[in-house]
C-alpha cells in the first residue's frame, strides 16, 4: 500500500462513524435519507480510488478509472439532492440537471471518451481525463454555483442561529471538495489524491456540524446509542456475575470459552428477540389500524424525537397537521392561536395549505 491509495482509504474511514450512527436509529425522514444516499456514494468514490492507485487488480486500472468517474459524478449528485432540501420552498431543485451528469459519465465512460487512459511512471498512476470531462462536469458545476448561491441568501435571512451555523457549515463542505476537486486537473493533483483530502476534509465538517450544530438532530440519535451500549454492558455485566455466584454456591465449574460463547449467545438471542418484537409489533398494530398506521408511526415519532429541533409555528404545523389528519382519518385539520387584543381564536394553519377555512374565528366567548 502506497502513500496514493491510503488517503482514499483515509477519506473512506471517516465517514463509517457518521454512516453507522445514521443507518443504526430511527426515524429516518426525507433529510437523514438522502444524506444516508450522499454517505454511501462519498464512501464507494474513496474505496474505488483505493482500489485505483493501490497494487490490486494491476491489469483492471483503466476499467477501475472508470467506474472512480463515475461514482465520482454520483456522489457529487447526491450531495446536490440533499444540499438542495435546504433552499427556498418556491425554488427548484434541478435534480434532473445534476443527475444528467451521472447519465453523461457513464455514456463516455462506456464509449471510451473518459478517462482517456492511465499512465503509471515511477511507480505513480496518472490519469488522463480527456476533453469529454468538461460536458460531464458542466451540469455539476451549474448546480454546484446554485447551491453557493442560495446557501449564502439562506445565511443572510435566517434569524434562527442554529439552523445559520447548519448553512454556513454546509456552504463551507460544499467551496472545500469543489475547490480540492479542482486540483485533479493539474499534474500534481492528478499524481496525488488531493481530492480526497478535500472528501476527507468534507467528512470532518459534515460530522462536527451533525454533532455540534444538530444538521440532522443528531442530539436524539447518539442518546439513544449511548442509552442502548449502556443498558447492553449492564446485562452483560449481570449475567457475568450470575455466572460467578453459581460459581461459588453450587461449584459450576467455569471456563473462559465456554463464558465468552454463551455471552454472545446471549447478546445474540436479546437482539433477535427485540428486532422479532418490533416486527409482531408493527404487524398487529397495522392490521388494527390500516391506512392509519403509516400516519400514526409518524405521528409519534415527531412528537418524540423531532419535535425538539422545531424552532417556530410553521415548523410545527409543516411537521403536526399532515400526520395528526391522517392519524385521525380527517380530510380538514385547522390551527388556531388566540389574537392578541381580542383573545378570539384564530385560524392560523391548515391542512390542506388551501384550505378556505383559514377565515374562521371562534370568539373568546
Amino acid at each position: 500500500m502506497n502513500i496514493q491509495s491510503l488517503i482514499p482509504l483515509v477519506a473512506a474511514v471517516a465517514y463509517m462513524p457518521l454512516f453507522a450512527v445514521l443507518t443504526s436509529h430511527r426515524p429516518w425522514h426525507r433529510q437523514r435519507r438522502l444524506f444516508v444516499w450522499f454517505l454511501i456514494a462519498a464512501v464507494l468514490w474513496s474505496l474505488s480510488d483505493f482500489l485505483l492507485r493501490s497494487d490490486f487488480f494491476m491489469p483492471h486500472k483503466l476499467l477501475l478509472s472508470k467506474i472512480v468517474v463515475c461514482i465520482f459524478t454520483l456522489a457529487a449528485a447526491q450531495f446536490h439532492c440533499f444540499i438542495s432540501l435546504f433552499y427556498p420552498q418556491n425554488k427548484g431543485r434541478w435534480l434532473p440537471l445534476a443527475y444528467s451528469s451521472v447519465a453523461i459519465a457513464v455514456a463516455l465512460a462506456v464509449l471510451g471518451y473518459i478517462p482517456e487512459g492511465i499512465v503509471i511512471a515511477d511507480g505513480v498512476l496518472y490519469i488522463r481525463h480527456g476533453n469529454g470531462v468538461f460536458l460531464m462536469g458542466l451540469p455539476l458545476a451549474v448546480v454546484t454555483v446554485r447551491n453557493i448561491y442560495f446557501l449564502q441568501q439562506r445565511i443572510r435571512t435566517l434569524d434562527n442561529p442554529e439552523a445559520r451555523n447548519q448553512t454556513v457549515y454546509l456552504l463551507l463542505g460544499v467551496c472545500v471538495l469543489t475547490s480540492f476537486v479542482f486540483t485533479s486537473f493539474i499534474p500534481w493533483g492528478n499524481a496525488f489524491p488531493i481530492s480526497h483530502l478535500g472528501n476527507l476534509v468534507n467528512a470532518i465538517i459534515l460530522t462536527y456540524a451533525t454533532v455540534r450544530h444538530r444538521l440532522l438532530d443528531m442530539t436524539v440519535v447518539l442518546r439513544r446509542g449511548l442509552s442502548w451500549a449502556g443498558l447492553v454492558v449492564a446485562g452483560v455485566g449481570v449475567y457475568l456475575l450470575l455466572f460467578f455466584l453459581f460459581h461459588f454456591v453450587v461449584g459450576l465449574e467455569l471456563n473462559a470459552v465456554a463464558l465468552a460463547l454463551t455471552t454472545l449467545a446471549v447478546v445474540a438471542i436479546v437482539v433477535i428477540v427485540y428486532l422479532l418484537r418490533g416486527f409482531f409489533v408493527r404487524g398487529v398494530d397495522r392490521f388494527f389500524y390500516k391506512k392509519s398506521y403509516d400516519y400514526r408511526r409518524k405521528l409519534f415519532d415527531f412528537m418524540k424525537y423531532e419535535l425538539s429541533a422545531v424552532f417556530n409555528l410553521q415548523q410545527l404545523s409543516d411537521g403536526m397537521l399532515p400526520l395528526l389528519a391522517g392519524s385521525v382519518d380527517c380530510q380538514r385539520a385547522i390551527l388556531l392561536f388566540p389574537e392578541n387584543g381580542s383573545g378570539d381564536f384564530v385560524a392560523e394553519f391548515a391542512e390542506p395549505q388551501e384550505d378556505s377555512d383559514l377565515q374562521l374565528r371562534i370568539r373568546q366567548d
